[in-house]
């Protein structure tokens, strides 16, 4: 090193003295784990005449680990070596932050696949862009081959128009939750069979744009037990209408 600033007492809690002196040597100092990412973003830079920019993890005089943002650039000084001119300042809070997020959105995705009931997020186009499992079981089809694909090749072409009329009402509507109680079609597996569902949907405004997450519900027991029923009422009822002996 031929020059640090008094802010490596801060960022690193070691003077300028120390590491202008090799005690310890800065690439010491980066974690095991990222020190090829740096090495490799400073190589390009030499090949490319570019600056680089590049996060990795700083040990601390204190045995603690910073997040740290580099950018700077790199050139071949020939006799002198690698020669690289920087700035370093400490992301910690920030990459935490971000951390945070990964963690609560790993964590809701892991809610979200292990539900009980279907759940397929589709984007502002009808376009799906995931499925649970329990909803991929539901159609016979895993969650990458149903990535892109139209919401309609999940509903039975008996029931398309009415999905697409009930969708547009819901998008057009201020009320997210038009689809609250729901709606019942015929959902169609990727092996072209049908059984019905009960779906209900509703909007999420995320960065992204707008994304809606459908519910989706396989009441084929639910349908078979109605229509049970159903026969044995018309059975009961024809029992009684032609009975000899009144029954009341």
């Amino acid at each position: 090193m031929l020059f640090v600033s008094e802010g490596s007492v801060e960022l690193t809690g070691y003077g300028p003295d120390e590491l202008l002196g090799g005690r310890p040597h800065w690439g010491d100092l980066v974690h095991p784990e990222d020190r090829d990412t740096v090495w490799q973003c400073v190589q390009q830079a030499i090949q490319s005449g570019e600056r680089f920019e590049v996060q990795y993890r700083l040990a601390t005089k204190d045995q603690q680990y910073k997040y740290v943002w580099e950018r700077g650039s790199a050139w071949d000084a020939g006799e002198q070596g690698t020669l690289i001119e920087g700035f370093i300042t400490d992301i910690s809070p920030l990459r935490e932050k971000e951390l945070e997020l990964e963690r609560s959105k790993e964590f809701a995705a892991a809610i979200i696949d292990g539900a009980a009931e279907g759940i397929a997020l589709v984007d502002a186009n009808c376009r799906i862009e995931s499925l649970n499992r329990a909803a991929a079981r539901m159609f016979r089809i895993t969650s990458d081959d149903a990535t892109g694909r139209h919401i309609r090749d999940l509903v039975s072409p008996k029931d398309l128009a009415k999905l697409v009329h009930q969708f547009r009402r819901f998008k057009a509507s201020a009320d997210s939750g038009l689809f609250n109680d729901g709606l019942e079609i015929d959902g169609q597996r990727a092996d072209g069979s049908m059984f019905p569902v009960h779906l209900s949907v509703r909007e999420l405004n995320l960065e992204q744009g707008r994304r809606y997450t459908a519910l989706i519900r396989d009441i084929s027991e639910q349908k078979a037990s109605e229509e049970q029923i159903r026969r044995q009422n018309e059975r009961l009822n024809a029992t009684v209408e032609y009975s000899p002996i009144g029954i009341s």
